[in-house]
């Protein structure tokens, strides 16, 4: 008998998909007074102010364990709310070369199935000393090798990084981040164009935004806005920006970054409320969104595509950062079990990385057998 094989997507969880006349995700810091609430009291005002995301960050043991709090209330809220990333500020003229908060943070991610870790670095305490980029290059490298490296059992941690330019660190803004982001030239390492952060560097005008936008194409992890105050540099609410936002939104729009957008609610003077400060923002959030036309595109759709040659089966998938994926199979599209190979069980596989996972070399057994790919935001258990 001729063996016969059915590949089926019978199952996904793919992300809320918003239409096309939905601004993008907009999701703030946990600062900004977010971080003197409880986590389940900070993620109930952000979802009913709208916000669907949120970005933990700092270096204290208390942070992480709050960091694993949001990611517990993540999991629960599923795409309603998602937490998959983490900021760690570091001075090196204080914390020295010790990646260990960073390191830390990856292990939290990678225990989840992946994330991203933003970097800043700030080398040097005065703007006007040397910074050995050297140095400082070698410790992201080493940040990045740990976090798509293998842990002690040989998993894939599947945490990217992010290089964070910002004012006063040894990378100030996104251009000059540019020569390590193509030296390292690997689609887990990506580069933030911060307009705050392009704004102390004198590169916020349209021309120079159009230009770094061009120079770090296919190397964008993330765009972040914030009001801006002129006189003084002070970042505010989004409504309340004496520096006009919507020249840099028109150019995200036009540009390949099609990904979320995250405000830098840093607490100053005016962002200390957060159920007034977030509730205005995210409504100038709408009203800049709509007067540019910067709206949400919707999800790719999961697609497994399989090759069988040899008698030797190949699957592919498109896949996401934070997300676990299981096959199953079953003989007669009733009874359905993890698939197996000898030892290898092929459930709890974490996300690549890099968008696309593939299982290659299986050899299935039986004349007839049924494929089943799920996706997942936690493990099976």
């Amino acid at each position: 008998m001729i063996k016969r094989y059915v590949y089926l997507i019978l199952l996904m969880f793919a992300g809320l998909c918003r239409g096309d006349d939905q601004p993008r995700t907009f999701y703030p810091f946990s600062f900004g007074g977010l971080e003197d609430m409880p986590v389940n009291d900070a993620v109930d005002l952000l979802m009913s102010l709208g916000y669907t995301a949120l970005l933990p960050e700092g270096r204290e043991a208390n942070d992480l364990a709050r960091f694993e709090e949001y990611l517990d209330r993540s999991e629960l809220e599923g795409d309603a709310f998602t937490v998959n990333s983490y900021y760690v500020s570091h001075k090196v003229y204080e914390n020295g070369y010790d990646d260990s908060v960073q390191r830390a943070a990856i292990d939290i991610m990678a225990a989840r199935g992946g994330g991203t870790l933003w970097v800043p670095i700030r080398a040097v305490k005065k703007q006007t000393d040397p910074v050995d980029f050297e140095q400082v290059n070698n410790f992201i490298k080493g940040l990045f090798a740990y976090g798509t490296g293998e842990d002690d059992e040989g998993n894939y941690r599947n945490v990217n990084i992010i290089l964070y330019p910002h004012v006063n660190n040894a990378y100030q803004s996104t251009v000059e981040a540019m020569s390590l982001v193509e030296e390292i030239d690997d689609p887990r390492f990506t580069v933030s164009i911060n307009l705050v952060h392009e704004y102390h560097a004198g590169l916020s005008d349209p021309v120079s935004l159009s230009n770094t936008f061009h120079q770090a194409k296919g190397h964008i992890g993330t765009v972040i806005l914030c009001g801006i105050q002129t006189n003084g540099f002070e970042i505010v609410s989004l409504e309340d920006s004496q520096h006009d936002l919507e020249p840099f939104l028109e150019i995200v729009r036009d540009s390949e970054y099609k990904g979320e957008v995250s405000f830098v609610n840093f607490n100053t003077g005016p962002l200390t409320n957060p159920s007034e400060y977030l509730a205005d923002s995210m409504t100038e959030w709408g009203t800049l969104s709509t007067n540019v036309g910067l709206f949400a595109v919707p999800p790719a759709p999961f697609v497994m595509r399989t090759d069988f040659s040899g008698g030797d089966l190949a699957l592919t998938w498109n896949s996401k950062m934070g997300k676990f994926y299981h096959l199953y199979s079953s003989t007669n599209l009733v009874d359905w079990v993890p698939y197996a190979e000898g030892s290898n069980t092929y459930v709890n596989l974490p996300t690549s990385g890099v968008g696309t996972n593939e299982l290659t070399q299986l050899v299935p057994q039986g004349d007839q057998r049924f494929f089943r790919l799920e996706e997942d935001i936690r493990p099976a258990q």
